[in-house]
């Protein structure tokens, strides 16, 4: 399966929220922090997506009750 990214959007708004809230998250030419954030949050979107996933496959093989 391919690995999911985060949109364009999403990125766009995390670093417009970032540099209004924490301008010092920038300090740093590597941008580690803006970074990490980022994987933190892709981290977070596929774990999310696993888990309903799972949800979904455990309701579809449940028997129904009838």
């Amino acid at each position: 399966m391919a690995a999911r990214k985060l949109t364009y959007e999403c990125r766009e708004a995390t670093e417009a929220w970032m540099r209004a809230w924490c301008p010092c998250a920038f300090d740093d030419p590597e941008r580690e922090f803006y970074k990490g954030v980022l994987a933190i949050v892709e981290m977070e979107v596929e774990r999310a997506l696993k888990e309903e996933r799972s949800r979904v496959i455990r309701d579809v093989t449940r028997p129904s009750e009838q």
